[in-house]
């Protein structure tokens, strides 16, 4: 199996986490305008704006801020918040202007550094031993730079780090080592131009259209339209996001998600259901060891096809959220509905939950 299969099982996960810290969303700023030269790369709900120059890409299809400068080579800039958790703040150093450093050191330690580690061949070298003093926004902020090799390929890795309002907010710099000195002047550019908001991001158009399903169950809503083989219902009440690629839900208290990933595999990949959650379960506990954890299994049903239920818990950023997923493989592809809630959530959405997947439907 290839190493990039892992890498995109990886991903959605992660995007699972990122529609519940963007789930406050409200309308953003009347007439913002990015700056000459830059365009918005912001994701809907964040409360900072990333802007990268007009020569560059944006995708922020997975509810990540960011963008890139080459399809072909790496080459993708990206900015997330991190919420500190009372765990976090019991393990790092206290708070004060005198531990803003140390604190970001600890950060990036202990949540940044590993997850590279965890994919590099080789180990990681340190570009910059001591680190580099910038401002993001008015706030001190800690930039960190290595090298990596990774399938082959040699990367550079840049994070800038900086705290406010109890949370860490990163912008990341991936790109292959040959582009690395033409895009540098381009980072610093996005790192000077990144700015705070007190007013959640609103892109002025949504990115999706949901219009009216027949089929829907009586109390829900459809939350995917026709672009896709399969019918996606949540109940009424949840808050459908069509501001993202993939299709997905919130809860109506804000605490937990519901997503459809669907993975369509290389010809030469040739796996069952099991395999597929194996591989995920590995990529899992690889990018953190210590911080994933089965909880249960069986053998389901998704609209008749045979599928299977897995619970885990898996801790990113610090902060632990649990799984309930269901996986069916259905006309050459895999179809993953994961719910997302944080531990003391979870079980207050499960009826809900249950009834999504009962009204799962494969066209």
């Amino acid at each position: 199996m290839k190493s990039k299969y892992g890498k995109r099982i990886l991903s959605f996960v992660l995007c699972a986490v990122l529609l519940l810290a963007f789930s406050a969303c409200t309308q953003g700023e009347e007439g913002e305008v990015a700056p000459d030269g830059m365009q918005f790369a912001t994701a809907a709900g964040a409360d900072y704006r990333l802007y990268i120059p007009t020569h560059w890409s944006v995708n922020v299809d997975y509810g990540v801020s960011g963008g890139y400068y080459s399809l072909g080579t790496q080459s993708t800039v990206s900015a997330q918040k991190y919420p500190i958790t009372e765990e976090m703040r019991d393990a790092m150093p206290g708070e004060g202007a005198s531990n803003a450093k140390a604190r970001a050191d600890w950060f990036y330690e202990q949540s940044l550094k590993p997850l590279v580690a965890s994919l590099a061949s080789g180990g990681l070298e340190t570009v910059d031993v001591n680190c580099v003093a910038v401002l993001l926004d008015g706030v001190n902020a800690r930039q960190y730079h290595v090298t990596a090799t990774i399938k082959d390929v040699k990367l550079q890795f840049v994070h800038v780090v900086g705290e406010r309002k109890d949370a860490f907010y990163v912008i990341a710099l991936t790109v292959a080592d040959e582009l690395y000195v033409n895009l540098k002047e381009d980072f610093a550019t996005i790192r000077d131009a990144f700015v705070f908001s007190d007013t959640p991001y609103a892109p002025t158009e949504t990115m999706k259209e949901l219009p009216a399903d027949e089929n829907t169950p009586d109390g829900m809503q459809a939350a995917s339209n026709s672009d896709v083989a399969y019918g996606f219902y949540v109940p009424a009440s949840w808050r459908v996001d069509r501001n993202h690629s993939i299709f997905a839900a919130v809860a109506p208290d804000g605490s937990s998600s519901v997503s459809v990933v669907p993975y369509l595999p290389h010809s030469d990949e040739q796996m069952s259901v099991k395999d597929y959650f194996d591989w995920n379960r590995a990529n899992l506990k690889k990018t953190s060891p210590e911080g994933y954890t089965d909880v249960s299994e069986k053998e389901i049903t998704l609209d008749g096809v045979p599928a299977m239920q897995y619970e885990y818990t898996y801790t990113v950023g610090g902060r632990t959220y649990c799984y309930l997923q269901v996986v069916a493989a259905w006309r050459g592809m895999f179809y993953n509905l994961t719910y997302t809630a944080l531990p003391e959530n979870y079980e207050s959405n499960l009826g809900d939950v249950q009834r999504i997947i009962e009204a799962f439907d494969f066209r």
